[in-house]
């Protein structure tokens, strides 16, 4: 497919997913424009987000229709990935409660996950690890799955999958338009995201809607985006695939510090970076234009990477710009400082997290060593 052909079948599911969206709008608006409400009322459309994931999982079968070159959809078993994202709705849909349903979700998911990491075929990245295929692949679902469910998780904050679904499909878009890429046929799939979620802002910020997202349609939309970020991987540019969903490794790496901080330091600080912001006072519209304006920075470090074939030195200069996006919240005074700066501050608080570990860790040895002492002798008296 050219690209003046994947412009206009673009162009056709703009069309159609208009149809669909809106005439769902104007229903909605029909049912309720006599109604009076005394207090502040705010409008909601349950269907909004599921009616565009639709329209992304059709389009993406579509496109594998229209196209006439399909060697890459069976070289890379794309196909079973739409199927297992075709699967997640009627598992969303389990009538289980609680703790059984997580587990029962999460299981399934898991088997799904590592069921498609055998099913892919063992590319020529993953030929360059030095261990089994067997334990690569699952090294690979274990990576895949944990990212998925944290995506699940940070997503509770809302708004962040779309961010996500709008960085993904522009950095493709414009990857697709400026540069020669292979495989052409991943980068139209993705663009899709660009133009659906692009189609749901009249809604949220002209018409102040609110487009609530639940729980089993927010489960395939992360499912998807890091699955396509995986098969960014798999084709060789793994720091593209890492920069697309780098927001999502970021809050990842700040919760698993965090967590270790608090306990070390016995503290009580907010594990999200997300929530860290909102505790500071900052608005929601505030924090998504950061985190806007920082994946705008990251698909230009996709353009880069794929044009001088950079993929260490991008990275390293992103994970640079997130850690000066780190300390310029928790410590405003560190937004002049340059990257070195930064860096000798991350290694100092290295060296001090270490040295409080290191007396954590002797307090409670100290501990165990007295609560044994004490049990032994509480034995010797008793015999």
């Amino acid at each position: 497919m050219t690209l003046s052909h994947y412009f206009i079948f673009l162009i056709c599911l703009c069309l159609c997913n208009i149809t669909v969206l809106y005439s769902y709008f104007l229903y909605y608006e029909a049912q309720n424009y006599q109604k009076v409400h005394n207090t502040v009322f705010v409008p909601v459309l349950k269907n909004a987000y599921p009616i565009q994931i639709s329209s992304f999982l059709i389009g993406s079968v579509l496109l594998f229709y229209f196209t006439e070159d399909k060697s890459w959809y069976y070289e890379s078993k794309f196909l079973y990935f739409l199927g297992m994202t075709t699967l997640l709705i009627p598992i969303g849909y389990l009538p289980l409660k609680g703790k059984t349903r997580t587990i029962v979700k999460s299981v399934l998911e898991f088997g799904g996950i590592t069921g498609l990491t055998f099913i892919f075929p063992y590319s020529d990245f993953l030929k360059q690890i030095p261990a089994s295929p067997e334990l690569v692949r699952i090294g690979i679902a274990v990576i895949w799955f944990t990212v998925f469910k944290f995506f699940c998780v940070l997503n509770r904050f809302e708004g962040m999958a779309a961010i996500q679904a709008f960085h993904i499909g522009l950095s493709s878009l414009l990857v697709l338009i400026f540069i020669a890429f292979t495989p052409t046929a991943l980068l139209q799939i993705n663009s899709q995201l660009f133009l659906l979620i692009f189609l749901l802002t009249p809604l949220i910020f002209v018409l102040q809607y609110s487009l609530p997202l639940n729980e089993t349609w927010s489960t395939v939309l992360c499912f998807c985006l890091t699955g396509l970020s995986v098969f960014m991987a798999l084709t060789g540019n793994w720091s593209v695939g890492i920069l697309m969903i780098m927001y999502v490794l970021f809050e990842l790496v700040v919760v698993c510090y965090r967590f270790i901080k608090n306990f070390i330091f016995r503290q009580h600080q907010a594990l999200f970076f997300y929530q860290g912001l909102l505790d500071n006072g900052l608005s929601k519209e505030q924090i998504v234009n950061a985190i806007i304006r920082y994946h705008f920075l990251m698909s230009g470090l996709i353009l880069f990477i794929i044009y001088a074939s950079s993929q260490v030195q991008a990275i390293v200069l992103a994970l640079f710009l997130y850690l000066r996006l780190y300390y310029s919240a928790v410590a405003p005074q560190a937004a002049k400082s340059s990257l070195i700066d930064l860096y000798r501050q991350a290694k100092k608080d290295a060296k001090k997290g270490i040295l409080e570990t290191e007396r954590t860790i002797n307090e409670l040895k100290e501990k165990y060593n007295k609560s044994s002492s004490q049990k032994k002798d509480t034995t010797d008296e008793q015999s």
